[in-house]
């Protein structure tokens, strides 16, 4: 959204506020310490989606320009697209069904409640759902099924 947007009122959406004791919550403190790292490290609109043992972070403006980063539990690597296609050896085709899937499950699940949360100062939507969740997991490590 550009200058003239925020100016006039057409900035983005305000969420309420996660309940702390919420399952979403529980999994998002697990991930909270790679969380913060991830938000210091890119300036961008993030959006979480908590899940059963990871949780999944869209950077950017889904379903339209955005990446994808996640954390698995056990795991304090960050995982992402791109070191998705490098270690997949994905092909320009299979990288383009891969993200029309994420867009798919994304607008699949527009209408989910999302909810507001502050991680290292900023501002972190969450999508507390465990069908997008599973469908975020089933898209990205089963992709060759």
């Amino acid at each position: 959204m550009g200058l003239f947007g925020k100016l006039f009122g057409g900035g983005e959406k305000e969420y309420p506020a996660l309940d702390p004791g919420s399952a979403g919550a529980q999994c998002l403190e697990k991930f909270r310490p790679q969380l913060e790292a991830l938000v210091k490290k890119i300036n961008d609109r993030y959006e979480a989606v908590p899940g059963q043992g990871a949780i999944y972070v869209f950077l950017g403006n889904p379903p339209g320009m955005f990446g994808i980063a996640w954390f698995v539990e056990g795991d304090v690597e960050e995982h992402n697209f791109k070191k998705l296609i490098q270690k997949k050896s994905l092909s320009q085709k299979k990288t383009d069904v891969l993200m029309q899937k994420l867009r798919t499950a994304y607008t699949e699940k527009e209408i989910e409640p999302r909810y507001s949360v502050q991680v290292a100062g900023k501002k972190v939507i969450v999508v507390p759902s465990d069908s997008f969740a599973a469908s975020l997991y089933n898209i990205l490590h089963f992709m060759d099924e």
